[in-house]
């Protein structure tokens, strides 16, 4: 899957974020037809080139115990923002508010960049991290991300 972590890295671009889901869909379709097949094998994972095994499962557990219970925090808005409110509506667990003409998370947030990624002036960012303008940002080609949620009873 192409990187959606747009806050601290450059997601790859359009025509390279086509060829790695083109890829991983070939390799799915491989992997199911040899489980259908009965076909027993091992997939290994791939560590990212940067990082030793070692150093992956470091940043990982760092990640997961403690920066996804934390890194709500530090979401924020530039001065770009005009309130559309596109992040609460397509915020897919309802973690975003708006609180006094802003935009507020809250500690239910998972970090799936939703927001980040299909801000319409590329406005929204992590503290410490700055801002994403002109970054490579990637979207999930099928996702709408205008269809509004229904309203809760």
């Amino acid at each position: 899957m192409p990187s959606n972590w747009t806050v601290s890295m450059n997601s790859p671009s359009k025509e390279e974020a086509k060829l790695i889901m083109d890829n991983g869909v070939n390799s799915a379709k491989r992997i199911t037809k040899d489980i259908l097949k009965g076909v027993a094998s091992h997939h290994s994972f791939n560590y990212p080139p940067r990082l030793s095994k070692i150093g992956f499962y470091k940043d990982y557990y760092l990640f997961k115990w403690l920066g996804v219970s934390n890194l709500w925090r530090n979401f924020k808005t530039d001065e770009t923002c005009y309130l559309c409110k596109l992040c609460s509506k397509i915020c897919p667990i309802d973690s975003i508010q708006i609180v006094d003409n802003k935009p507020k998370w809250l500690k239910t947030c998972e970090q799936c960049m939703r927001c980040v990624n299909y801000c319409p002036k590329q406005a929204i960012f992590q503290k410490g991290e700055g801002s994403i303008k002109n970054k490579n940002i990637y979207y999930k080609p099928s996702f709408k991300p205008l269809k509004i949620k229904e309203q809760k009873a």
